[in-house]
């Protein structure tokens, strides 16, 4: 049947999707990433973050998760995944997960349109976003996918060296004051 097609057929296809001159909008795109990794997929060339975008607008905002943006921005719910998977066990799961995936993108396109245009206004924030945070998201993926090297000799001695600051500073505090009280209150 020329319908069905084997996983690896799949897999080659949406290889070359991802791996082709198309530009795909995501939220979270550490997680797409992370994803493609996992499937070993062709990393995509061109990818647009809705979150990030959100972060670089909003720096201070409590939240910048695709639930309270599409709530704050379009005035719409959409399904946490969190919610879904209590009911995995359930019939209509995959129903229903099939359904989020699609508002998700849906979502995350409309945001989008919405971001996208803002940062442009600003051009030190659209820089922000090309320039530091989107090279940053392979930076931090491989990071959680592999863990870093930390020298721990390095940083006992650092430890020690700012202690020996830390005393110094301390003594000459009690000095210019004339007693001895709690620093840290």
């Amino acid at each position: 049947n020329a319908l069905v097609a084997s996983a690896v057929d799949l897999n080659d296809e949406i290889s070359d999707l991802l791996g082709g001159d198309h530009a795909f909008v995501t939220h979270d795109a550490k997680r797409l990433l992370h994803a493609v990794a996992l499937h070993d997929f062709a990393k995509p060339l061109r990818v647009d973050d809705t979150m990030l975008e959100s972060y670089v607008l909003n720096p201070g905002a409590f939240s910048h998760d695709l639930g309270s943006l599409s709530r704050e921005k379009l005035a719409t719910n959409i399904a946490e995944r969190r919610e879904i998977f209590k009911r995995r066990d359930q019939l209509g799961f995959a129903q229903e997960l099939d359904r989020r995936a699609g508002d998700a993108a849906s979502v995350s396109y409309r945001l989008h349109a919405l971001q996208y245009p803002e940062l442009e206004k600003e051009p030190s924030l659209a820089d922000v976003y090309r320039t530091i945070e989107l090279p940053l998201v392979p930076v931090l993926r491989a990071m959680e996918a592999h863990g870093i090297l930390i020298d721990t000799a390095f940083l006992a001695e650092m430890s020690q060296t700012m202690k020996g600051q830390l005393d110094t500073l301390e003594t000459a505090i009690y000095k210019e004051a004339g007693e001895r009280f709690n620093i840290n209150s």
